[in-house]
């Protein structure tokens, strides 16, 4: 939103209780995203064939002059009255000589018409589109345009098309993925919006407002959402929902958690339950701050969720309680006074620990500060209240300054006369206390990394999908499941017959269906010698790796004294150190996932890699 020229805001006119509801919301967003700078809007009502004027032309009026909106226009896109005056008032209100320009040329310029060609039929839109993979795409490309062009140059430029929203390539980038030719393609990159936008709202419908849902649902589709918006193919469905989860994840915008035995996927910003006032928690600190204000505050509360100092997070509509370990409670209240002013109240009970509270301090004015308004500043203020639970007197910011400059131990409240501790909490902070802020920082990354492996590598189950085949003799075989598990903790699904053979399956049909379908063999050995089934493997994987078909990996294992004497042409490739890839001075890990991803590890390999280095290492900060 942040880079719009121009917003258009529809809205159905069929709700006939508040029309503008969604408008309402939407003008807001958009006038947080541009609170230094502005953006001209147009207020559109669409689906006027169905109910005409959604209300009375003064209402319509009042409601665009008290948003900002520079225009209100009727449309119908069945009849297409309207269609052709907003397109006008499109042109007209973007200032085209502050829009960078952007020229496609040759190839790429080919394959973006191409894929207009796919995307409409007969002049029209098409609205069922199944996905199709990179392969497929370059097959119809080359044939049709009769343009012969190398599948890398052309997943290259399929990129270059993702980052202007042309199409959406489906990578699970956070696990460090990159497009591959059986990568799917959705040339569709606004269902990738509905499916969101409907998770959020199915989440925040629950009956009891909990803001969240079971994660079969979320899997199965199992939530409302327009039939136009929904793609008809269910296994496509399936592939865009993993896409979408995995978005959410790696922004902070969900969560995944066990309740009661079931699995669920939490929204905590879509939590409608109301919190009571948190009654002794009776201090604390107001940040005031301009920006996106929703979205700061939503993946906040989910980054300190991740804090292994919580025994347990409670979330609430504008607010989340979080119970620390050693005593108390942290509590952030949000106060959205809408066009991108909003406040964040932190409150504190007194048995919280004094490191605790200021680390939770240092953390949330580190967030609002990075993730704030760029030019804007962040003010602090106290915010103290009457301890008694039936009073809850808010004291003046100046009252509290004041008595603590005098040296005072309490604050009498003027309404009830009951004395409230008084401590200051905008002192600086201790060790302890910046402690405690970089390990809610560090937990926010490896809880966000943890959950969306997770829920990468459940994708790829549901797709019967591996990265890579590893074999090994069988008396290797304690060390290869310990490498299995470390992979999986990163996203990245590995083949091992332990998990994978069951009971009654031929053994050599089941290895010869996942040689033929897994793109990269880990080859690993050990101290023991190449067993039966182990050369078969290896010599299946030369075949497939000569043909330019699969990767291969060499992997030296623990126990191996010396470099073995490789087979002649698994030695034609680079080979991978593990023989101490537990230590924390071992790179082997790293180099091993590099290997599977075909990523150069580059000049100064990682010496420990774990799920707080695969986010860092593709670029996610808190």
């Amino acid at each position: 939103m942040e880079d719009a020229a121009l917003a258009c805001v529809l809205f159905d006119n069929r709700n006939e209780t508040n029309p503008f509801e969604g408008a309402a919301y939407w003008s807001q967003v958009l006038d947080q995203a541009h609170a230094n700078t502005g953006l001209k809007k147009l207020l559109i009502a669409s689906r006027i064939d169905v109910g005409g004027l959604p209300a009375s032309k003064e209402r319509i009026e009042d409601f665009r002059r008290e948003n900002g909106f520079a225009q209100f226009i009727l449309t119908s896109a069945s009849t297409g009255e309207g269609c052709d005056a907003l397109l006008e008032k499109i042109r007209e209100g973007i200032s085209w000589d502050d829009v960078p320009r952007v020229t496609a040329v040759g190839t790429l310029a080919s394959v973006r018409d191409f894929i207009g060609k796919l995307k409409t039929q007969n002049g029209k839109w098409q609205t069922a589109l199944a996905l199709l993979t990179i392969e497929k795409l370059h097959e119809g490309f080359v044939s049709d345009f009769g343009t012969k062009i190398d599948l890398e140059e052309f997943i290259a430029h399929l990129q270059r098309l993702e980052a202007t929203d042309t199409v959406d390539l489906l990578v699970f980038y956070t696990t460090g993925a990159e497009p591959r030719s059986e990568t799917l393609v959705l040339l569709d990159p606004t269902r990738v919006d509905a499916y969101a936008s409907a998770l959020l709202v199915a989440a925040k419908d629950e009956p009891d407002g909990p803001g969240h849902l079971l994660e079969s649902r979320v899997r199965d589709g199992d939530f409302k959402l327009d039939k136009d918006e929904r793609i008809a193919d269910q296994e496509s469905e399936r592939h865009v929902l993993g896409f979408v989860m995995e978005n959410l994840l790696s922004r902070d915008l969900a969560l995944r958690e066990r309740i009661k035995g079931k699995d669920y996927v939490v929204f905590p910003s879509q939590c409608s339950a109301e919190l009571r006032f948190p009654g002794a928690a009776a201090f604390g600190v107001t940040f005031c701050f301009t920006g996106p204000i929703r979205s700061i505050y939503a993946t906040l509360i989910a980054q300190l969720a991740h804090y292994e100092g919580f025994r347990k997070r409670e979330f609430f509509q504008d607010a989340a309680a979080y119970s620390a370990d050693a005593g108390g409670r942290c509590i952030v209240r949000l106060r959205d006074h809408g066009h991108g002013q909003g406040e964040l109240e932190v409150l504190f009970d007194h048995e919280t620990p004094p490191s605790v509270r200021q680390g939770f301090i240092e953390f949330v004015g580190k967030h609002v500060e990075i993730k704030g308004r760029s030019g804007s500043s962040v003010t602090r203020r106290y915010a103290y209240h009457c301890s008694n639970t039936s009073c809850g007197e808010a004291f003046d910011d100046r009252v509290v300054k004041a008595n603590l400059a005098a040296l005072r131990r309490d604050l009498l409240c003027p309404c009830c006369r009951k004395k409230t501790r008084l401590v200051n909490l905008l002192m600086a902070p201790t060790a302890a206390a910046e402690s405690v802020a970089a390990k809610i920082d560090t937990d926010a990354k490896v809880g966000r990394q943890r959950m969306t492996a997770a829920w990468v590598v459940k994708a790829k189950e549901e797709e019967n999908r591996f990265d890579v085949f590893l074999s090994h003799n069988s008396k290797d075989k304690t060390v290869v499941e310990k490498i299995a598990k470390r992979l999986l903790s990163v996203g990245i699904r590995p083949w091992l017959d332990k998990w994978n053979l069951s009971p009654g399956d031929t053994v050599s049909d089941t290895l010869e269906q996942a040689i033929r379908n897994i793109p990269c063999a880990a080859l690993c050995f050990g101290p023991a010698d190449i067993g039966k089934w182990h050369i078969l493997e290896i010599r299946a994987y030369v075949e497939r790796w000569s043909s330019k078909d699969a990767r291969m990996i060499p992997v030296i294992l623990p126990g191996v004294l010396e470099a073995p004497e490789l087979p002649l042409f698994v030695r034609q490739t680079l080979w991978v150190d593990m023989r101490q890839w537990e230590n924390r001075e071992s790179d082997g890990f790293y180099r091993l996932v590099c290997g599977i991803l075909a990523k150069p590890p580059g000049d100064s390999p990682r010496k420990k890699f774990g799920a707080r280095d695969v986010a860092e290492w593709q670029g996610m900060t808190v």
